[in-house]
């Protein structure tokens, strides 16, 4: 709680930041609005000031470290610490290997919070491609399922978390490829996953469209080849569209009812859900490991 803007004592300051007793001005140096060093005067330093530091995160970020960006904002590492993540916001990972936002490094001191009004969201997984020699029923084939989604937060030390306006999700998880008739021809691509993912690619049908930030990249498109040399034709399938927030993406379609993949699965909404004390919810997609 800020301290008043009437008379203070020594001992105001000390139950606001802490301290050893007994206490002499010289502890709160560079607390407050007090100098670094030199005169430190109670009350026009320490006048309606906090041991909170607040930071916000106002725009779009990738692979955030929430003890280094705060370092960064002018944190010392002693004051109490209230990040917020400001609504509209994406926090979110440029690789399945990676989580989107990181909170570690060691302990934050008691009482330090992080307030998502935005969204925390794991990179999407790529969909599922495929190649072949020919478009009707001759040469060598490869269908691939969709990639698994990544994971959105990590939580390696205490904190506590107010989500309720705000989002954590893994990654979508990419489609699959599309079926064929047993190993001729490609079916569409996968889609990728909401989060970025990347779409497949089929060397003779659709391409997978990528995912965003908001959705799943849907299928690319089989076709229809019949020819005299193929005595059941060719009749491939669509690529399963990439998964939404913490969701596996959708298996390729059956064609001719062979060959086609599945998708992979979505992301993981945290890790290390055991130091998080959530004073609201909100929506988490994807486990809470």
């Amino acid at each position: 709680m800020a301290l008043g803007t009437g008379q203070l004592s020594l001992a105001d300051i000390a139950g606001e930041y802490g301290g050893s007793a007994p206490h002499a001005l010289s502890e709160y140096y560079s607390n407050g609005n007090a100098p670094g060093s030199g005169e430190i005067q109670i009350h026009a330093d320490f006048n309606g000031t906090s041991n909170i530091f607040t930071f916000a995160i106002s725009s779009n970020t990738t692979n955030l470290n929430m003890r280094s960006a705060a370092g960064s904002a002018g944190w010392d590492g002693s004051a109490i610490l209230a990040v917020t993540i400001n609504s509209g916001v994406v926090v979110y990972s440029t690789s399945t290997g990676s989580y989107a936002m990181v909170i570690g490094g060691g302990a934050f001191p008691s009482g330090s919070t992080l307030t998502n009004n935005g969204t925390i969201l794991g990179k999407g997984g790529a969909g599922g491609s495929a190649t072949a020699g020919d478009r009707n029923c001759g040469g060598a084939q490869s269908q691939q399922a969709g990639s698994a989604g990544g994971p959105a937060l990590q939580i390696s030390n205490a904190m506590t978390i107010n989500n309720g306006s705000g989002r954590v999700a893994g990654g979508g998880g990419g489609g699959g490829v599309g079926g064929t008739y047993g190993t001729w021809g490609n079916g569409g691509a996968g889609g990728g996953g909401v989060g970025n993912g990347p779409g497949g690619t089929s060397q003779q049908a659709g391409n997978g469209s990528a995912g965003s930030l908001t959705s799943g990249g849907g299928g690319g498109g089989g076709y229809t080849y019949n020819h005299w040399s193929c005595p059941y034709g060719t009749n491939t399938g669509s690529g399963g569209s990439g998964g939404g927030y913490g969701a596996g993406g959708g298996g390729g379609g059956a064609g001719s009812g062979y060959s086609y993949t599945s998708g992979g699965a979505g992301g993981a909404a945290t890790s290390g859900n055991s130091n998080v004390t959530w004073s609201g919810n909100g929506t988490r997609n994807g486990s809470l490991g």
